[in-house]
């Protein structure tokens, strides 16, 4: 019988815990090609899922046990939030009206300042509304 840990460990030769999660049979398919913003600690990393990659593994980067435990639980909670929302996202048709807010929107949001305007990044599978600067989780309508 298998357990799995619920506490985050380190690899041989290494005394910073690590992060490993198991990607899901159904969602691999749409997960390659794919770069996950996750976060951790007061920084977001950036995971790139490729045909090979089997589990998302990245370090916690912190020796201190109980700062690792927060992190591993705060990681945990965007995986499964974020495999949630793949397994009900659905395809949305916009009509050309609806098209046209979205873009009036993000024009008034780069309009405020155009030399410090941030760069949008939009991942319609995951909902996903990256600024550049932290993001932003949407749910899917």
């Amino acid at each position: 019988m298998r357990i799995r840990l619920v506490r985050p460990m380190a690899s041989k030769g290494s005394s910073v815990p690590q992060f490993t999660q198991r990607i899901p049979a159904d969602l691999k398919a749409r997960l390659i090609g794919q770069t996950l913003p996750i976060p951790v600690g007061d920084e977001t990393i950036q995971i790139k899922i490729t045909a090979s990659t089997q589990s998302i593994r990245f370090s916690l980067r912190t020796t201190d046990r109980t700062e690792a435990k927060r992190r591993q639980a705060l990681a945990v909670a965007f995986m499964l939030d974020l495999f949630d929302r793949l397994r009900a996202a659905k395809q949305v048709e916009l009509t050309n009206q609806q098209v046209a807010s979205l873009l009036g929107g993000l024009h008034a949001f780069w309009a405020r300042d155009p030399d410090d305007s941030p760069q949008v990044t939009v991942t319609p599978a995951t909902g996903i509304i990256d600024t550049g600067l932290l993001p932003v989780y949407r749910t899917p309508s």
